[in-house]
């Protein structure tokens, strides 16, 4: 987990292009992870690592660009904690660790909002984040259905 101190907090950056949109009352980054990206009514829409980042605030969550020169084409996708009605994490369980690194990331993290709005974070360090999201109050389940990239209703 790449945390930042709360004496060495970065300030969130305005977004190009949002998807969803969520006010935060803090912009202070808590703590950021690097990974890919799924989203959208089809699901046909997907980044891979390491071209989206996940950063926690104190009162929700963005997962944006890792860099700036895709900020057009990699969306936003914002919430607070308040309005996430499910987090359920995605793959097989088991600890994370650099072995588990490989060319398929087969390992997330699928948020989805109280308007059915999901977005899934495909990560190396999911435990890490479903630890600090149960931090944040936040009830995490495993999918118990089969799994459908096309169609992941929660």
């Amino acid at each position: 987990m790449k945390g930042d101190a709360a004496g060495n907090a970065r300030r969130r950056r305005e977004p190009l292009s949002v998807r969803r949109g969520a006010d935060f009352d803090d912009a202070a980054i808590e703590c950021s992870f690097v990974g890919g990206m799924r989203y959208g009514y089809t699901g046909v829409a997907n980044w891979t690592h390491p071209l989206v980042t996940l950063d926690m605030c104190e009162s929700g969550l963005e997962l944006h660009s890792t860099f700036s020169f895709l900020r057009f084409m990699v969306p936003v996708w914002q919430a607070r904690y308040d309005e996430i009605s499910a987090v359920h994490w995605l793959g097989r369980p088991t600890p994370d660790s650099a072995s588990s690194k490989g060319i398929v990331m087969v390992r997330g993290v699928r948020f989805t909002t109280t308007d059915r709005d999901w977005v899934i974070f495909w990560c190396y360090e999911r435990n890490q984040i479903l630890d600090a999201l149960a931090e944040r109050g936040l009830k995490i389940e495993p999918v118990r259905k089969r799994f459908s990239h096309f169609s992941p209703d929660a």
